[in-house]
């Protein structure tokens, strides 16, 4: 009986065993998929840390790759980005895990034209899908890269593209696992929201960035037009033009966005137009100020740009910088021509760091603020030219009349307040007339310019001499202690106005007739002294020319 027992118990307890292991399994399978369950539950809520924590797209790649292999277990991690270019390049930007020399050096394509655009990564930016390698050894499509990853162990992967709300993929995020059949369908179903926030992550951060970048072009458009105003305002500033293209050169070194070094100069072109000249420098070392105080047209940068007209950016000093000194530090220059109308006026000279691209918003401005400096050069000339036409006679370069009668204004009201002596004298040629009628006004012209040199050379810097009109001429002498020490230089002009001229192939003779009225013998009114010199030439022409005679007040009666 006890045997036929143990006979009919033995099939129960086969039962039960195999229930028993049945339900190990189960468990097992459950707690594995438990435990893959967390790793993915863990990616994902590193996957949200890394949106807080990244500050930019690259950053915010690098955090996701790294928490995805950290957290989810995966062996490799890497994201590519995609290039609309001819051969549809996926660029891996960021990686984590595995040997990242493999990543570093992995050339993968979206293209269906070629063959590393057939691989995972490939298929999952053409079909917006993922797509799954459950075993890459026997995968025909991994050709290109099979062998370097079994090498590194990796028997599986997938490829997830990144979409956008508008369907636009945007990245590939690829993942590759040590053993087979490792992303199963729910697996697959978490990485997609892994996906998707890298996705809204990347939506976030560009609509940011590109608020960012309008404000900063705001921004930085508000400040170019603060300093092409403040350009425009200091041209009508009443100082010289060194300290305005001084100010005008610290203005532009001063705009906050600039990549710029914080020194340059500013040269001018001379009246010959063969040479620039150094009008304006902000911090340049003196051993430089010196070597380019004065540069010809054609060398070195600056006169390569003068010579051109063409701007000129370098970003490394070579065989075109010509000016160098001992210690000179490697750097390179932004140099504009300064144009108005096609006419150059002078070159900009900017400082750069050595190996420094400029950037193009940059050089917009530059453009503008040359600009700017020609219309200020310009302006300069211009009123120059016309201050110059105010005060000088046109012919010979000295002083007008209305600016030699300023002048004798301004020394009367110096004399009364330092007692001091001044005198004028009124010159009139002698036998000017018969050479002008004889050889021409052109002749004439150029013994009216020869005959006041001399008058310049026979007096000091500090006197002034002016061209009434016609043939006369005036002196204004100041300082001087006795009256024949003004009739020593009245006799020194004679005597140099009867040397020969040679004019145009011609030799001619003339002479001169001076008169002269002392301040403040005669009068302290500079239109009166005028008068009363005028008086003493005339008594002199009536004598015979050729002579000097001071103002004695019976002049009035005979005249």
């Amino acid at each position: 009986m006890k045997s036929a027992k143990k006979k009919n118990q033995c099939p129960c307890n086969h039962r039960e065993i195999h229930r028993i292991h049945k339900l190990r399994k189960q468990l097992q399978r459950y707690e594995n998929e438990l435990e893959r369950a967390k790793r993915i539950v863990h990616a994902v809520t590193g996957c949200t840390q890394a949106l807080r924590q990244a500050t930019s797209e690259t950053d915010l790649f690098r955090h996701f790759c790294n928490h995805v292999v950290r957290k989810g277990g995966y062996r490799l991690a890497w994201i590519g980005v995609l290039h609309h270019d001819d051969a549809c390049r996926v660029e891996p930007v960021a990686w984590a895990g595995a040997d990242n020399h493999y990543v570093q050096g992995l050339q993968v394509s979206w293209s269906e034209r070629l063959e590393i655009g057939h691989g995972p990564t490939g298929r999952a930016v053409r079909t917006r899908l993922p797509q799954v390698c459950p075993s890459i050894p026997s995968d025909p499509t991994l050709h290109p890269w099979k062998a370097r990853l079994m090498e590194m162990g990796l028997i599986s992967s997938v490829a997830l593209p990144v979409v956008d709300d508008e369907g636009q993929v945007m990245a590939v995020l690829n993942l590759y696992a040590d053993r087979e059949q490792a992303f199963q369908e729910a697996e697959v179903h978490y990485l997609i929201t892994v996906t998707q926030q890298i996705a809204s992550g990347l939506v976030s951060m560009r609509e940011v960035h590109a608020r960012w970048q309008t404000e900063e072009r705001n921004q930085r458009a508000l400040t170019a037009r603060m300093a092409i105003s403040s350009l425009l305002e200091m041209s009508l500033t009443p100082i010289t033009l060194t300290q305005m293209l001084t100010s005008a050169l610290e203005t532009i070194l001063a705009v906050p966005w600039l990549t710029l070094e914080s020194r340059g100069a500013i040269f001018l072109l001379n009246d010959s137009g063969e040479e620039l000249y150094l009008a304006a420098q902000v911090k340049l070392p003196p051993a430089l100020t010196e070597n380019c105080r004065h540069i010809p047209v054609g060398h070195c940068l600056c006169g390569r740009v003068a010579e051109s007209q063409q701007a000129l950016f370098t970003s490394h000093l070579d065989h075109r910088h010509e000016r160098g000194f001992p210690g000179i530090k490697p750097h390179g220059h932004h140099i504009l021509p300064i144009l108005s109308r096609k006419r150059l006026l002078g070159v900009l000279n900017l400082f750069v760091a050595d190996g420094r691209i400029l950037p193009e918003d940059e050089t917009e401005f530059l453009h503008a603020a040359v600009h700017t400096l020609a219309g200020i050069v310009e302006r300069h000339h211009l009123e120059s030219d016309l201050s110059r036409m105010a005060r000088y006679d046109p012919l010979t370069g000295v002083l007008n009349r209305r600016a030699f009668l300023e002048e004798c204004r301004r020394e009367v009201v110096r004399g009364r307040r330092e007692h001091r002596l001044c005198a004028v004298l009124f010159i009139d040629l002698d036998g000017f007339k018969q050479v002008n009628d004889t050889f021409g006004h052109q002749t004439g012209d150029i013994l009216l310019i020869q005959s006041c040199q001399r008058v310049v050379e026979c007096v000091r810097e500090s006197d002034r001499v002016a061209r009434l009109g016609g043939d006369e001429f005036c002196v204004l002498l100041v300082g001087f202690a006795h009256e024949e020490d003004v009739l020593v230089v009245a006799h020194k002009i004679i005597d140099t106005m009867r040397q020969e001229f040679k004019v145009t192939g011609q030799s001619c003779r003339i002479g001169c007739s001076i008169g002269v009225a002392l301040y403040p013998l005669h009068d302290t009114d500079p239109n009166e002294l005028l008068r009363k010199a005028d008086l003493a030439l005339y008594e002199v022409k009536r004598n015979g020319k050729n002579n000097a005679s001071v103002y004695r007040s019976e002049l009035e009666n005979r005249h």
